[in-house]
Order: C-alpha cells, then structure tokens, then sequence
C-alpha cells in the first residue's frame, strides 16, 4: 500500500471536525477531556496497516481506519489502545499511522473488538529509518529524554544534518516506506562507529 494511497484512506474514512462552530468545539473540547490533551486528541484518528509479507499482498495492501479509545495511566508503558481488533482483521505488526505520521504497532494479544498500540517512543520499539535528504538508513528507537526519539546504527560517515526529515523505510517489515518519523534536532559524531542523532516525532505524544 503506497504512502498516496494511505493518505487517500486518511482523506476518505477519517473525519475529524475543526471547532469552527459551537458544536464541533464542544466535540472538540470533550475529546480532548476525554484523551487527556489536545495532542492525544491531534492523534486519535489513525490508520492500520498490515505488513506486506508476499508480492501479492504488497500489491493489493489492507488499511483500517481507527480511534485511539484509552491510553496507559503507567508511564513507563507506552501504550494506547484503539476501538478495532480481531472481529475487524486487526493482528500483531499491524503499523499504526496518523494523518502526520507513525505511530506504533499493534502489539498482541488482540481482543475481538480493541488491541494495544505500542507507541514508537516507548523504549522497547524500533522502526526502519532513513533520512529524506540523503538516504542514510539507521532505526528510529524509543529513548529516555527529550526528544523522545533517537536514530541508530547510522555510520559517523552519513550526512545527517539537523533538520533533516526522517521517514520509515520499510525494512523492518512492519512500517510501510516513506511515513514520516521526525526531525533530526541533533547530529554528532559518536564514540564508535555510529553518530548520536536526536529526533522531534512527527506526532505529537505528549
């Protein structure tokens, strides 16, 4: 499934209404009681995909439009949990995207109408990574600090900049190619063979 064609789904299944009158500002308002905090809210509408494991998968792809209906009061969990599961075709791996960029994953195991979503800033997840600039490939990880993101494996020798975007590469199987990750906020030189690189998300987790 392309990234134009996951978009499109974005465009045609999720709708979400700006406070421009005084009913869609009360919608507004409750979600965001609801969910915590106006970011939770920007994330709520979101996207799953399954990892294209055969050629003909690849081709025709599978998408589900979602919400997030509960996040997890333990913070060193990062995890929310969406209004779709198994009785929708939801399955462990599935990618969890958001109009402006990846979430998590789908974590097991799923009940017939909910799953959990491991959020990619939770120490434990990793994605397939590279800049948009100049290809350099790495893992966007989960880190402890601020900003909540970090790019490995990537060699001292890459050209990797501040303000570099970084998209999903879709070698890990899970992610589909070309969503945004984030923004490179920082890039060093590392000790070893790798550079230390420090990443904004697209999405707003706080």
């Amino acid at each position: 499934l392309s990234v134009a064609e996951l978009a499109a789904l974005i465009e045609r299944e999720i709708r979400c209404p700006e406070p421009d009158d005084e009913s869609c500002r009360r919608y507004f308002d409750n979600n965001c009681a609801q969910f915590g905090s106006p970011a939770l809210f920007e994330a709520r509408h979101i996207l799953l995909a399954s990892p294209p494991d055969e050629p003909e998968e690849r081709a025709a792809g599978k998408a589900l439009a979602a919400e997030i209906i509960a996040g997890n009061p333990n913070p060193g969990l990062m995890t929310v949990t969406v209004n779709r599961g198994s009785a929708d075709g939801v399955e462990p791996d599935m990618a969890v995207i958001a109009p402006k960029g990846v979430v998590g994953r789908v974590i097991g195991p799923v009940a017939s109408h909910a799953a959990r979503v491991q959020l990619l800033i939770d120490r434990n997840a990793a994605a397939g990574a590279v800049t948009e600039r100049t290809r350099a490939g790495g893992m966007a990880v989960g880190v402890e600090g601020d900003p909540p993101l970090g790019m490995e494996l990537v060699s001292n020798l890459a050209d990797v900049a501040v303000g570099d975007i970084i998209v999903s590469s879709g070698v890990d199987g899970i992610y589909p190619r070309g969503f945004t990750i984030g923004t490179v906020e920082r890039s060093e030189r590392g000790p070893n063979l790798f550079r230390l690189i420090a990443v904004r998300p697209a999405v707003d987790f706080s």
